[in-house]
């Protein structure tokens, strides 16, 4: 069920005595592991820096909670954010692992860009971590310390050894991937970001560090503009989305009575805006207001480019056939929660400082034509199924594009 306060307690529960152990494995390899001049030197230098990342994450998950993103200092949040994604920061990036073209040079051809790779992938237990996805955590920390033992052994390690360790992870948890990235989406019973967006004074620019996504300079830029918005302003946008999504129900002839929740997508920095459109949606049509998703810009986009490919070369067949029946599955099952849903609120920004994409420095992985059609042709069939979910006849819309503009 879209119930993660039971479903991810009862994941939790489950994986906890061997989340512990790991804790303690990962603690070993990241300060007390000692490593020798040899061939697996750099290896182990790779274990040990994703161990200390691995931790710094457990870290933050057991700390943050209500008392501690309410109490902490906003400069506390935003060393907890730099910690975990310095590693990504221009400065660094170009000698840290994450960079496959340094991982090859210090790792060697064979296995440096897809050693990148996993530790690129890795960083994924930063979401985990700010939703106490423990479960989720375990599934990684568990993979690495299968890698470590292999790492660790005294001869050479072929790439096909790491790909087949890489691949088995993978499919292990296809399913509950699956499962979890739909509660992710559509779970509209977790209120806790709506809650702090209603909840939290807007005009301080820290308290953007409790929500757990990444606070970009563009993120900062966007709430220093709306923030020298006059309020009046503000409330006019707000009112506009919400009468607009009440009018596509009917311009479309659609039963507005028979919904109750609106999903809304907006850029990290708008929370000012956002705060008034929840207000709104309550009192104007009665809704459940779901914050679907927070946009922010990646920390490094020189790092998307250069893993842009890695979800292509290393999934399989089997991956796609199991997640793609996953989905499949969590969508019936959890059908009249989704019937539920009457469209979306989304607000888009448009600024004249848009950073240009680069190309890759070096592609982490070559990914194979077929490898590339399989992901593509999976991505399409989920969309398929989320349409037959969640009909967009049924559904309204409505969106705002706010152009960077002094006034």
């Amino acid at each position: 069920m879209f119930d993660e306060r039971s479903f991810y307690k009862l994941l939790n529960a489950r994986v906890e005595a061997q989340y512990q152990k790991e804790k303690e494995q990962l603690k070993w390899i990241a300060e007390e592991m000692k490593i020798h001049k040899g061939p697996k030197e750099a290896r182990l230098k790779y274990a040990k820096s994703a161990a200390v990342f691995l931790l710094d994450v457990t870290g933050l998950e057991e700390r943050w909670d209500p008392s501690y993103y309410l109490e902490a200092s906003g400069e506390q949040l935003k060393k907890d954010q730099q910690r975990l994604f310095q590693d990504l920061y221009e400065e660094n990036y170009q000698k840290n692992v994450l960079n496959p073209a340094f991982a090859v040079k210090v790792l060697g051809p064979e296995n440096g860009a897809l050693l990148s790779a996993v530790a690129w992938k890795l960083r994924e237990n930063i979401a985990y971590a700010y939703r106490h996805m423990r479960f989720a955590m375990h599934w990684n920390q568990e993979f690495f310390l299968e890698l470590f033992q292999l790492l660790n052994q005294d001869r050479k390690i072929k790439a096909q050894e790491i790909l087949e360790l890489t691949a088995a992870w993978q499919t292990r948890h296809a399913k509950e991937r699956e499962q979890i990235r739909l509660h992710m989406q559509f779970d509209y019973q977790d209120a806790t970001r709506r809650s702090l967006i209603e909840e939290l004074d807007w005009s301080d620019p820290l308290n953007l560090y409790a929500l757990g996504e990444y606070v970009s300079a563009e993120a900062l830029e966007r709430q220093a503009y709306i923030n020298q918005l006059p309020e009046e302003k503000i409330q006019e946008m707000a009112n506009t989305l919400v009468q607009e999504f009440r009018r596509g129900f009917f311009r479309g002839g659609k039963d507005i009575l028979s919904k109750k929740v609106v999903m809304i997508e907006y850029p990290l920095g708008l929370e000012k805006l956002t705060q008034k459109l929840i207000a709104l949606v309550r009192a104007e049509i009665h809704y459940i207001p779901h914050i679907l998703r927070i946009e922010t810009e990646p920390v490094s986009l020189q790092a998307e480019a250069d893993h842009a490919g890695d979800k292509a070369a290393l999934l399989t067949d089997l991956y796609y056939e199991t997640a793609i029946e996953a989905c499949r599955s969590e969508l019936e099952e959890n059908a009249p929660v989704l019937d539920m849903i009457g469209g979306r609120i989304r607000v888009w920004w448009k600024s004249e400082s848009d950073r240009p994409q680069p190309e890759a420095a070096m592609a982490a992985l070559e990914v194979l034509p077929e490898r590339q059609e399989n992901m593509n042709a999976a991505v399409q069939e989920y969309e398929e199924l989320l349409r037959k979910a969640m009909p967009e006849n049924a559904l309204s819309f409505s969106e705002m594009i706010i152009q960077n503009e002094r006034i």
